[in-house]
């Protein structure tokens, strides 16, 4: 479980790596970019058409497709995994220790 968690880590690190790398020199502008005020005035209209629960998912959207909130997001889920591992070969080395 060590050696799965190790792999998961460093696998989830460079993936995490290399998706920023990947999306940030290969960026393309934005819409906000080409039109300013266009991520603003989209937000409001979602609020008004679909209430503040439209607009929250409206502001989550426009957040999760920034490449650093991406990579974070692979980060955190990787760490999560490898705890996991860690935390289960920590507990049968101390089943084994203590039978």
């Amino acid at each position: 479980m060590r050696r799965i968690g190790t792999w998961i880590l460093v696998t989830g690190l460079c993936a995490a790596g290399l998706v920023y790398w990947l999306e940030t020199r290969h960026a393309e502008p934005s819409l906000d970019e080409l039109l300013p005020g266009y991520s603003k005035a989209n937000s409001r209209l979602m609020g008004i058409y679909y209430g503040p629960a439209g607009k929250m998912m409206w502001e989550w959207r426009e957040a999760l497709a920034r490449p650093d909130v991406q990579a974070m997001l692979i980060v955190v889920v990787t760490v999560i995994a490898s705890t996991v591992c860690f935390r289960v070969a920590w507990l049968d080395a101390d089943r084994a220790r203590h039978p």
